[in-house]
């Protein structure tokens, strides 16, 4: 005997009784059959609709992937890179040369014998913040004391006012710094200018200083970085601090 869910479920696939036997007889379940009991914790289903049955039944049949969870479907998307833009209070204010602020309040608090030049700061000046750091500084100040002179008897500066290292700047960069170092020698009103480094070998550098020097004497000898390289140089510089000494003991 069979029950009234294998006819629903025939009707549900598109089959029908038709498979059934002809001896085979439907049977009504009653009410109090376990199998019809529901339990407590079960949830009711919605009524049996036939038609609606095997039309998802067809469905299934001709999209059976439907359903299937996709192979994509628990990745996530990574999060869109955000980038934050510091604001004005978060970015410090830098000046555009520092060193050349501090060089040229200096030359305007005394007067001093000699105005030192170089080019420009060298990379251990732009991180030390100061002129002739280091070990440049040091052998600079055994060249002063040679000649009976110390830092306070000298002003430090270089010829480009921009906080890079340009050993070799070109022509425009040179006619440019003119005013600056004629304004240097107006404030600190030196007796001589000691002239430190091949730059000051170029002719056009010449030129510009032949302007603005007003007939002071020039001196010039190796930078120190470049002596503490190549020592045999020490000689030529020693000649040129001694005329230098003795252009200062005459003024």
């Amino acid at each position: 005997m069979l029950t009234g869910r294998y006819i629903h479920l025939h009707e549900a696939l598109g089959l029908g009784p038709m498979w059934l036997r002809s001896h085979a007889r439907i049977i009504t379940l009653p009410e109090n059959t376990p199998a019809a009991t529901p339990s407590k914790t079960a949830v009711s289903a919605p009524k049996h609709d036939p038609s609606q049955a095997r039309l998802m039944v067809l469905q299934r049949m001709r999209h059976p992937h439907d359903n299937e969870p996709s192979a994509h479907a628990n990745i996530s998307k990574p999060p869109a890179a955000v980038t934050v833009q510091p604001s004005a209070a978060d970015t410090p204010e830098i000046s555009d040369n520092p060193i050349a602020a501090v060089q040229t309040a200096q030359a305007a608090q005394r007067t001093v014998k000699v105005l030192v030049l170089s080019v420009c700061p060298t990379p251990e000046d732009i991180t030390a913040g100061h002129l002739f750091s280091g070990e440049d500084g040091i052998l600079l100040d055994k060249m002063l004391q040679a000649v009976s002179l110390n830092r306070h008897d000298v002003h430090l500066d270089t010829w480009l006012q921009v906080p890079d290292f340009n050993p070799n700047p070109d022509a425009a960069a040179i006619s440019s710094s003119g005013s600056h170092i004629a304004a240097t020698i107006a404030a600190c009103q030196p007796k001589a200018l000691l002239l430190m480094g091949h730059f000051f070998q170029r002719s056009d550098v010449l030129a510009e200083l032949d302007k603005i020097r007003n007939g002071l004497p020039l001196f010039h000898t190796p930078h120190p970085r470049r002596l503490a390289a190549q020592p045999k140089l020490k000689r030529e510089a020693w000649v040129e601090l001694q005329r230098m000494q003795h252009a200062l003991t005459a003024a």
